[in-house]
């Protein structure tokens, strides 16, 4: 397959997602203005990682999962947490790429969209930011965590979302997860450390 068709086939399964998963609907709609962009490959720790991690294959097929893991080695892998003392461990195992937005396959100005993946046993600490958010659970699982809120180990097919600024933050256990991000709304920020752990 074409660099363009690994996207466009990732981008007809995240829309049926859209129509079938009702919590996603009710995020947000499909966005109607989604176009192709160019967007350069790079790669860092965290896609090798993902590439060899077998346990993201277990249990039910999924189209989805399946569509977006083909883009991993097209995808512009993103650092977004290099400047800051979040520390080596977690910038060498901790992996995401933009679907939709900056550095993405497709431009919007309705929506966000992100693939996160993180190995077993990492911790991603407190963050917050102005956007509303939505986390969808393709793979593995993770225990969530909310400031106000107790804290929740999600698997496939689970979500939760984060309100403006709530700081948030997700930590793995034996198993990896994967999971695909959403923004509606407030772009222009991105995600920033929480000074003070919730």
């Amino acid at each position: 397959m074409t660099q363009a068709s690994v996207w466009a086939q990732a981008a007809t399964e995240l829309e049926h997602c859209f129509a079938t998963h009702p919590t996603l609907a009710q995020f947000s709609a499909f966005p109607t203005d989604l176009r192709p962009q160019n967007t350069m490959a790079r790669g860092l720790p965290a896609r090798d990682l993902l590439t060899a991690d077998q346990a993201l294959s277990h249990g039910s097929s999924s189209s989805l999962r399946d569509a977006v893991l083909a883009l991993a080695p097209v995808a512009h892998w993103l650092d977004h947490y290099r400047d800051s003392e979040i520390g080596d461990d977690f910038l060498n195992r901790f992996g995401c790429f933009c679907l939709v937005g900056d550095q993405g396959g497709f431009a919007s100005d309705q929506l966000r969209a992100w693939l996160v993946y993180m190995p077993p046993h990492l911790h991603y600490p407190w963050h917050h930011h102005p956007a509303e958010e939505l986390y969808l659970v393709l793979a593995g699982k993770a225990e969530f965590l909310r400031a106000g809120q107790d804290p929740q180990w999600l698997t496939v097919g689970d979500t939760v979302f984060h309100a403006p600024n709530q700081p948030h933050a997700m930590t793995t256990g034996t198993d990896p997860v994967l999971c695909l991000v959403f923004w509606r709304d407030q772009f222009e920020t991105g995600p920033q450390l929480t000074a003070q752990e919730a």
